[in-house]
């Protein structure tokens, strides 16, 4: 991976990346949107770089990511506590406009959709989800959950993930149709590292319809994504 030398108070204050359809300065172009050609790395990369060296997100930083006033401060829990019960307070899964940092490591099946699915979110509903440095000592997945009235949207599906420390990219399979509800990343070897500043961006395009962008990157192993049905 490139090695971006930026002053990352200044990466958002220029607003030089924004999860938006609003900016051409969104990595992933227009929301509903899928493909390769669609994404633009540097930007992905550069992004990945700025929330490598975050431990949290203000109200005002979140706002710019998000191109919305009402964003707030972002939220931290562990793996582990986002499995095992509702996380109190405005956190990223139940709240909209919120960016959820996801700390710790696991040593087996996370599911963290079956406590604190998503939200049943309207039309603009954003959410971005930061993994910061996480092992996985399991060949067993992290699931995350949309609300069960919501489905992944195949027409804006761009969600990459690098090779075993590698900066090749591979775009997963788009989901089987629009009523996909489960998303789930797969260690397929024990100790392998989702590396601190990958991101899972969700927005809500439409009723029941939900575009997933990001970029996870890994070493130790290779990660599978996959969706599911309900």
């Amino acid at each position: 991976m490139p090695n971006y030398n930026i002053n990352v108070e200044n990466f958002i204050g220029n607003g030089r990346i924004r999860l938006s359809d609003d900016y051409a300065n969104s990595p992933f172009g227009a929301t509903v949107s899928t493909g390769l050609d669609k994404i633009d790395i540097n930007k992905a990369e550069s992004f990945f770089h700025y929330l490598s060296q975050k431990t949290s997100l203000t109200a005002a930083e979140s706002a710019i990511i998000f191109n919305d006033a009402s964003a707030v401060a972002s939220q931290t829990a562990t793996l582990s506590e986002a499995a095992s019960g509702a996380l109190a307070g405005a956190d990223g899964f139940a709240t909209d406009l919120t960016v959820q940092f996801l700390t710790g490591n696991i040593s087996a099946a996370c599911d963290i959709g079956a406590e604190n699915p998503f939200r049943n979110g309207t039309t603009g509903a954003k959410t971005l989800i930061v993994f910061k440095g996480n092992i996985l000592n399991t060949t067993s997945a992290i699931t995350l959950s949309l609300n069960a009235a919501d489905g992944f949207d195949r027409a804006a599906w761009n969600l990459i993930v690098s090779g075993n420390g590698t900066d090749i990219y591979t775009l997963p399979s788009v989901p089987g149709n629009d009523t996909d509800d489960d998303l789930t990343l797969t260690s397929g070897t024990s100790g392998m590292k989702i590396l601190n500043g990958s991101y899972i961006y969700l927005e809500w395009t439409a009723a029941a319809k939900v575009a997933a962008k990001g970029l996870i990157r890994v070493s130790g192993g290779v990660l599978t994504i996959d969706t599911a049905a309900p």
